[in-house]
C-alpha cells in the first residue's frame, strides 16, 4: 500500500535538496513515488482553513506513494489540517510527516546568505544599530554585522526575536506532532548533515519515508542540487544595496547569485569573528537543544556549541575587534580590495562573453558588412 508523507521543512534544512532530487530522479525508486510542492499562496489559505486551494485533492486519484513537500509547513503548521482534510487518507498505508532542522547559528547564517544580504531595510536598520551601540560599521563585515545584532537584541533565543523565534526548533515540532498524532499521522524528525556530521540527506530522508532507491541509481543521492552563494559576491552586492547603488529583489534572482558563484574561486575568510558570534548563538540555544533532543531521541552532540560564551564576554570580544581593525587596518582594506578586483574581474569576463555572443547575430554581421561597403564608398 502507498504511503502518506507530508514533508514539513524547516526552511534552510535542506528542503530544496529533497525536493530537486525527487523532481529530477522520479524513476530511480523501487516504488511508485510522487512529490507535490504547494505554493505558498495557498499554505496561506490553509492556514486560514479555508480548503479549495492550491488543487491538492486532485492527488487523490493518482496512484503511489504521495509526498507533498512544503518547508513554509513548518512556519504554517496550522494549514496541515486543512491539507489532511483534502485527502482521502484512508487510501494511504503508512502516514507520516517528515521534518528537519539544524543548529541554529548555521541556520541564522544560511537566511543571511539567502535573503538578508541583499535586504535594504534589514542592512539599514543592522548598521544603525551599531552605530546606537557605538560600534562602526566600516569595521565590520555584513554577516559580521548581522549576527551582532542578534546579539545586541538582547536573548537570541527569547520570544522578542520574532524574527528567528521559529528556530527553537520543540516548540513548533511539538505542535506539528499534535496534529499529526490527533490525524493518524507519525512525526519523524532528522537533522541536517553539516562538515561534523555527515551523512546523506536523502537516504535519511528516503529510510524514514521507507522508500527505496535502486541500487544502481544510489550515486545520485549524493549530488548537490543547493549552491551556496559566494560570499565575496554577497559582500559586493550587501554594500551596493546598503550604499543605495542597487535594489535588490529579496524573494527572487537566486539563479542568477548560483550561476555567478559558480565561476567564482573561494577564499579562505581572513577574519574569524564569526565562528565565536556563532558559538554564542549556539550557547543561546544550548539548554533548550538539550531538551528538544531529549524528546525527540537526537543526538545532542549535533547542537552543541564549539565554546560557551555569556553575553558580556561576546560583546567584550566584539569591541575587542573592533579596536583590533581600527588599529591595523590594512587587512581590512587589502580584503575589500580583494573583493573589488574579483567582482571587477568577472564583470570583464562577462562582459567579453555577451560580445562574443553578439558577434554571431545576424544584426552584427549586417553591421560589419555595411561597414565594408562604406569603406569602399559605397
Amino acid at each position: 500500500m502507498a504511503n502518506l508523507i507530508l514533508h514539513v521543512g524547516a526552511g534552510k534544512c535542506g528542503s530544496s535538496s529533497i525536493q530537486q532530487f525527487y523532481i529530477r530522479n522520479q524513476t530511480v525508486f523501487q516504488e511508485n513515488v510522487r512529490l507535490y510542492r504547494p505554493p505558498i499562496a495557498a499554505v496561506e489559505a490553509w492556514a486560514e482553513g479555508k480548503s479549495g486551494e492550491g488543487g491538492i485533492g486532485n492527488w487523490n486519484s493518482k496512484k503511489g506513494t504521495l509526498i507533498i513537500s512544503q518547508e513554509y509547513f513548518f512556519r504554517k503548521y496550522m494549514a496541515l489540517p486543512t491539507v489532511i482534510a483534502q485527502l482521502n487518507t484512508a487510501a494511504f498505508g503508512e502516514k507520516m510527516i517528515i521534518g528537519y532542522c539544524r543548529r541554529q547559528s548555521d541556520y541564522v547564517v544560511s537566511a543571511y546568505g539567502q535573503w538578508g544580504f541583499r535586504h535594504s531595510g534589514s542592512l539599514t536598520g543592522e548598521e544603525k544599530r551599531l552605530k546606537e551601540h557605538q560600534l562602526n560599521p566600516l569595521f565590520f563585515t555584513g554577516s559580521e554585522r548581522h549576527l551582532i545584532n542578534l546579539v545586541l537584541l538582547g536573548d537570541v533565543a527569547s520570544e522578542r526575536r520574532l524574527k528567528y523565534k521559529h528556530i527553537t526548533w520543540q516548540r513548533h515540532f511539538d505542535e506539528i506532532k499534535k496534529i499529526g498524532e490527533k490525524n493518524g499521522f507519525e512525526l519523524k524528525v532528522g537533522l541536517l548533515p553539516n562538515k561534523v556530521f555527515s551523512h546523506n540527506l536523502i537516504l535519511d530522508f528516503c529510510e524514514k519515508a521507507n522508500l527505496h532507491i535502486l541500487p544502481e541509481y544510489e550515486q545520485r543521492t549524493t549530488e548537490r542540487y543547493n549552491v551556496s552563494y559566494d560570499k565575496d559576491i554577497m559582500e559586493g552586492m550587501s554594500s551596493a544595496v546598503r550604499l543605495g547603488y542597487r535594489e535588490l529583489p529579496v524573494q527572487t534572482g537566486g539563479g542568477h547569485f548560483e550561476r555567478l558563484s559558480e565561476r567564482f574561486e573561494k577564499r579562505k575568510p581572513v577574519f574569524d569573528l564569526q565562528d565565536a558570534l556563532k558559538a554564542y548563538i549556539d550557547t543561546c540555544y544550548w539548554e533548550a537543544n538539550q531538551a528538544f533532543c531529549e524528546a525527540y531521541q537526537l543526538n545532542a552532540d549535533y547542537f552543541k556549541p564549539t565554546q560557551i560564551w555569556t553575553k558580556a564576554d561576546i560583546i567584550e570580544l566584539i569591541r575587542a575587534e573592533e579596536e583590533k581593525r581600527r588599529a591595523d587596518p590594512e587587512v581590512l582594506l587589502e580584503e575589500y580590495q580583494h573583493i573589488a578586483a574579483k567582482l571587477a574581474s568577472k564583470n570583464w569576463d562577462l562582459i567579453n562573453q555577451v560580445r562574443a555572443a553578439e558577434q554571431k547575430t545576424p544584426a552584427f554581421f549586417i553591421k560589419k558588412v555595411k561597414a565594408k561597403l562604406r569603406s569602399f564608398g559605397w
